[in-house]
């Protein structure tokens, strides 16, 4: 919900998650919907509590919310030097998001060809549309169209229902 900016639906389902489970941790929800509301400073002080929590699980997400709030901030430099210092930490899946995290922060800095490598490194039953969405969208920035006009039908079918920023 968050990626396709509905803040409203983040906040009534982080609501609906808190009556059904009282005593259950929200994880990084409470700083990811103030980092998406621009709140940077009160979800910079959740994320930094999480760092340093002691749990790795939760202050490797942590690390993920703050530097996708960097990547927002448009500090493109620091958001890539934070999800390539949590990449060794975290378990595999949560590697693969941040392996595309980090080749969309390499796009945005035009850096095509590492995004590309960066992508190529995330294992195929890791691999979501969002992973062919960077990929075409890395190729396409650097000139290399022949893949997408081949692939693009196949791009649109399988659309997320709740599609990120980048579709």
């Amino acid at each position: 919900q968050l990626l396709s900016g509905d803040i409203a639906g983040a906040k009534a389902t982080l609501k609906e998650f808190r009556q059904r489970h009282p005593l259950r941790s929200a994880g990084t929800l409470d700083a990811d919907i103030l980092a998406a509301e621009k709140k940077f400073d009160e979800a910079e002080k959740l994320y930094s509590v999480m760092e340093n929590s002691g749990d790795n699980a939760l202050a490797v997400a942590a690390a993920f919310g703050r530097a996708v709030m960097r990547f927002e901030q448009g500090k493109l430099a620091e958001a890539e030097k934070l999800f390539r210092n949590i990449l060794p930490e975290a378990e595999p899946r949560m590697q693969s998001a941040i392996r595309r995290e980090l080749a969309y922060t390499l796009i945005r800095q035009e850096k095509y060809a590492d995004a590309l490598t960066v992508l190529s490194e995330v294992p195929d039953e890791f691999r979501e549309n969002s992973h062919d969405i960077l990929k075409a969208l890395a190729e396409i920035k650097s000139g290399k169209l022949d893949d997408f006009k081949k692939n693009w039908h196949e791009l649109v079918r399988n659309d997320p229902r709740f599609p990120d920023r980048r579709c």
